[in-house]
């Protein structure tokens, strides 16, 4: 009877635990959802890795502002800055001769954001502009990668997918994917972000 009474009491602790574990987690995805009514702004600073076909793992940072419009609607810009290396090599006069290329872009985003009770979606179109250090060689692999020419303002979009997690009333953190076409690429980008904001 001993061990009878003894299991069922441990399954009964761990059943209230389990139940507990729970309502708890539940109530924290909630809360990381809900933003206090008076502060509708947020401004934040992010990193993450984006893929580029050519260009492989590059770094990417950016500063971002939201304004929140409804319970589940808000309106976010911001600036975005990556880098991109490409290197290749060449023969001149008998001579071989390795060249290392910076490419930098920057991307202005302007995109409507919806928040679900688990997930946000973002959407909208973007402006970008990339440069490069070096002139164009015409014995380079550089028209294999880039479709476009550089210093111009170019149109593209972009699509994310991230989850708002509240650390406390005033810092939010926010780890996202996204996929952003630009123009200057033949095909679009992934990135993985992770994003720190501040409300007020």
């Amino acid at each position: 009877m001993r061990k009878i009474k003894l299991a069922d009491y441990l399954s009964l602790k761990a059943i209230n635990a389990l139940t507990i574990l729970t309502f708890s987690l539940l109530s924290i995805t909630t809360s990381a959802q809900i933003a206090p009514p008076s502060q509708k702004n947020l401004f934040g600073v992010g990193t993450g890795v984006q893929l580029t076909s050519k260009f492989g793992i590059s770094p990417v940072f950016n500063f971002s502002y939201e304004r929140i419009l409804t319970k589940h609607s808000s309106i976010e810009s911001g600036l975005r800055y990556s880098n991109y290396k490409y290197g290749y090599g060449y023969f001149t006069e008998n001579k071989y001769s390795n060249i290392d290329l910076r490419y930098h872009t920057f991307t202005l985003p302007l995109l409507y954001k919806y928040n679900s009770k688990i997930l946000y979606f973002a959407a909208g179109p973007v402006l970008s502009v990339m440069n490069r250090k070096r002139q164009f060689d015409p014995m380079s692999m550089e028209m294999q990668t880039i479709e476009l020419p550089f210093g111009k303002l170019r149109p593209g979009a972009q699509f994310k997918i991230g989850k708002t997690i509240n650390l406390s009333e005033k810092l939010v953190l926010e780890p996202e994917a996204s996929v952003i076409e630009t123009r200057y690429f033949k095909k679009p980008q992934a990135e993985l972000n992770l994003n720190f904001k501040y409300r007020f």
